[in-house]
């Protein structure tokens, strides 16, 4: 075989070998490494009790997960050493009955595997109770 010919068998056959890579942008990883947090708004407030909600996609790449659910304080950024509620389960929620009246608390939601992730906190603003006014108005009889 002539020198000219190996040379262009030889480019054809390197041309050919990268043109069947896949590129950055085909790689699509076959787990995920960090989880997806989500503190949804808080409901059903009241003066002692709110109703807490979230979703938790815990990762897949060797991650074991050793628990999760939500974190509150009086005090902002709350953490694992602030109050805890355990809830398993991607949607999850949970009813927190020990809230001091009046208090504003901050809540997330959390993941612990050999690390702890957290969401964006959210204001949990309780309700302040309202006073009731009481009218009397006579009324005359005929």
């Amino acid at each position: 075989m002539p020198q000219d010919v190996k040379i262009i068998y030889l480019g054809a056959c390197f041309v050919l070998l990268f043109a069947c890579l896949p590129s950055d942008s085909d790689y699509e990883p076959s787990c995920t490494p960090d989880p997806t947090l989500i503190t949804n708004e808080v409901t059903a407030i009241t003066q002692t009790s709110a109703k807490l909600a979230g979703k938790i996609i815990a990762p897949t790449c060797n991650a074991a997960v050793i628990y999760q659910g939500f974190v509150y304080s009086k005090e902002t950024l709350p953490t694992t050493d602030d109050t805890i509620t355990k809830v398993n389960g991607e949607n999850i929620d949970s009813v927190v009955n020990d809230l001091e009246p009046d208090s504003e608390y901050f809540v997330r939601s959390f993941l612990k595997t050999l690390l702890v992730y957290f969401t964006v906190m959210k204001s949990l603003l309780k309700q302040k109770k309202i006073p009731t006014l009481s009218i009397w108005i006579p009324m005359v009889l005929p």
